[in-house]
């Protein structure tokens, strides 16, 4: 039986499936939000007895330390978890940090998806508003969306960026702040992916929002798909350039069945799939995993 070590923290809904529903495999999970609480043995952690870490994604709600002694303690709490996850090998851990980190750069993935057979919408980024209307002019309706992330969490409120046609009077913004302006593709549907150890899922999303996931996507319709031999070939080539062992990733396809690849997510949520493809989607990512 696999024995999977799931770091990550209390919030994690995704986490909460697997441990949930899967089966043929023993999960071991370790949130970072009680660290002190934890009664997870750190002999176990640190002595390589699981058989793969999934890196989901600790220390995202920190609580704020309200003295200088709690902000020390947990700074020399989450040093030590820290040092004791680190002695698994690279190869071991679902993904190395530094790979998530490299592989989520937005321009780097639009720069290198072509190199691999993957095509991209015609792009820029820009903190110039000449720029920028040159583009449109040049390449029609665009789009703008975030480089980092399309969730803000800010206060206790969390904030949604979607993919939004931009027009000339929204373009104030790039006065301030870089800019990510794709060409708008004429879309029949999208595409969202699970990459699991070198094995894929290709699921077919029908929206009529430019940005599936507007109104709590609650309109979308989903199907399984096979994507043509030569995208699925260029993916498996893209992903393995950023050496992940596990993914998410985002196509369009147009009208007349061309695909065009949209962005990775190198630590993506996809625990809402399971909801529509009940079995399918927890099993294939526990399946996949190669110990």
């Amino acid at each position: 039986m696999k024995r999977i070590l799931v770091f990550t923290n209390s919030k994690d809904a995704t986490a909460d499936v697997v441990m949930n529903l899967a089966t043929n495999i023993e999960c071991i999970r370790f949130d970072s939000d009680k660290i002190q609480s934890s009664n997870i043995s750190f002999d176990c952690v640190g002595g390589g007895q699981c058989d793969a870490i999934w890196y989901r994604r600790p220390f995202e709600f920190t609580i704020k330390s309200k003295t200088v002694e709690t902000f020390v303690c947990q700074q020399e709490w989450e040093e030590i978890v820290w040092n004791y996850f680190l002695q698994y090998p690279q190869e071991k851990w679902i993904n190395y940090p530094t790979r998530n980190w490299y592989a989520d750069r937005k321009i780097v993935q639009l720069q290198q998806a072509p190199f691999f057979g993957l095509p991209v919408p015609q792009w820029i980024v820009s903190a110039k508003k000449v720029e920028i209307k040159r583009f449109i002019q040049k390449n029609g309706d665009s789009l703008v969306k975030p480089l980092s992330t399309g969730y803000i969490p800010f206060g206790r409120n969390l904030y949604h960026i979607y993919s939004t046609p931009i027009k000339d009077v929204d373009l104030i913004f790039a006065k301030n702040c870089p800019t990510l302006v794709q060409r708008i593709i004429d879309k029949r549907y999208d595409v969202r992916t699970l990459f699991v150890d070198g094995k894929t899922l290709f699921f077919k999303l029908e929206s009529k929002n430019l940005d599936v996931r507007m109104d709590e996507m609650k309109d979308v319709k989903y199907d399984v798909i096979k994507p043509p031999r030569k995208i699925a070939d260029s993916y498996n080539k893209f992903i393995r350039f950023f050496g992940l062992r596990f993914c998410t990733s985002d196509f369009v396809v147009d009208k007349k069945g061309n695909w065009f690849f949209l962005e990775n997510n190198a630590n993506g949520n996809w625990a809402w799939l399971e909801e529509h493809f009940p079995g399918l989607v927890v099993n294939h990512f526990v399946n996949s995993i190669k110990v």
